[in-house]
Parts: structure tokens; sequence; C-alpha cells
């Protein structure tokens, strides 16, 4: 129910956010158009705002599009090797002040999955996390590995240079809203943690491995079934 709430919420504020975020874009260009002479292409926090306003604005129109074209009884089928690099490299328009490394093991080439719109969403909201824990770092970097862990899953173990999270908030991670030290409130997880586990799927987090030599915070891994479980059950 909370989780409900709060995506009916979430659509409503998209639709409100909508003619605010035009507003600023247009008083950015009527700021500039009424001092010609401030350099104002040479103005990093103006230049900074300019493009945080533009990233909103494609965040939304993003949502829009997606909301729009959702359906929540549609599988898809797409082999990993072309879905995962489409949904990251998507993400990554949005985010690209972090560097990120996707490995799909050999073994998964060719290999095909169902999945629903839900857990592409659960997926960004989970980089989204990851890119704000590491964001303070000099060269913020998120790791991708997939790899097939049983004959009908596979594992997505996505890990972050950030701090790390907290022992004591590994066992509520995904399950309630916990305000991170990056200022989030952990919706984004949750809704993921319930998308994934309605998917037939599990999420669980602990402490980052060494990646080539760099010590990673946090590292989630996200078990996803090959087939939709509707489908398993008929088989």
């Amino acid at each position: 129910q909370q989780i409900m709430a709060f995506a009916t919420l979430s659509a409503n504020t998209t639709h409100r956010l909508a003619s605010p975020i035009s507003s600023i874009g247009l008083l950015l260009e009527e700021l500039t158009e009424n001092h010609p002479d401030i350099h104002w292409q040479s103005d990093e926090v103006f230049m900074e705002i300019n493009t945080q306003i533009e990233r909103c604005g494609n965040v939304l129109q993003a949502l829009v599009k997606t909301t729009r074209d959702y359906d929540p009884n549609k599988q898809r089928r797409d082999n990993i090797d072309a879905w995962l690099p489409e949904v990251v490299g998507n993400w990554w328009v949005t985010r690209n002040e972090v560097h990120y490394q996707l490995d799909i093991d050999e073994s998964l080439q060719g290999t095909p999955i169902e999945y629903d719109d839900n857990i592409s969403f659960a997926l960004i909201n989970l980089l989204d996390n990851a890119a704000n824990a590491c964001k303070d770092e000099s060269q913020p970097l998120i790791v991708l590995h997939v790899v097939k862990n049983t004959k009908n899953t596979i594992n997505i173990v996505l890990l972050d240079n950030g701090e790390g999270i907290k022992d004591l908030y590994i066992p509520r991670f995904g399950k309630q809203f916990i305000k991170s030290q990056s200022g989030g409130m952990g919706i984004g997880t949750a809704l993921a943690q319930a998308a994934i586990q309605q998917a037939g799927g599990q999420m669980t987090v602990a402490e980052g491995d060494n990646v080539d030599g760099v010590k990673m915070g946090t590292k989630v891994v996200i078990s996803l079934p090959l087939v939709a479980p509707d489908k398993q059950a008929q088989s």
C-alpha cells in the first residue's frame, strides 16, 4: 500500500513539475538576453544550472513516454547482451558524470530473457542509488558483472566505489525507506526490491569487492529468472 501510494504521488508530482521546470529554462534564457554584457558561457555555476534543468526536462519526458507506453501485463523478450546495454546506456545519458563498466559473461551471449518494464525501472533505480553513493569520489565508478547463476537464472552484480552501506542498514536494505548519506530516502530501492520479487527474483546487498585494485563500497546482487514466473508455472 505504501509503494502504491508513492507511485500515485510520483505520477502527480511528475505532471506538476513539468511547468516550473520549463519556466526556469525560459527565465535563464531571459536572463542572458537582458544582460548581454555578461559572458554566461564562461560561468560554471550558470552552465551547471542549465545542465541540470536540461537533465530534469529529459527525465520528465522519458517518464511521460514510458508511462504512456507502459503495460504492466506485457512481457518483453530480448537477448541479455542486447537488453542490458540498452538499459544502462539510456540511464547513463542522464548520469554521465559517473563512469561505468558492463561485463556480460560470454556464456550469456545470445541468451534470451523475459522481463517487464518494472525490471528495467528497478535496474535504473539501483544504478541511480549507486551513482549517488559514489558521486563525490574523485573518479566515481560503477561496475556491473552479469553471470549465469543457475540453469534458469542470472546474477547482475552491481558495485560502486562509494563509502559503502552501514552494517546496521543491510538487513533493512530494500525493505524499508531509509535515508541515505547522499540524501535519498531509499524509496527507489524499495520499489526495485518489490519489482524484482514480483518477477520471481531476489536482491541482496553486501560490502563491495575489489575490482582491478579498486575497493568498491557496496555490492548489490540481483538474481533474475530467464523465463517469466507465469510461464515457469505452466511448464
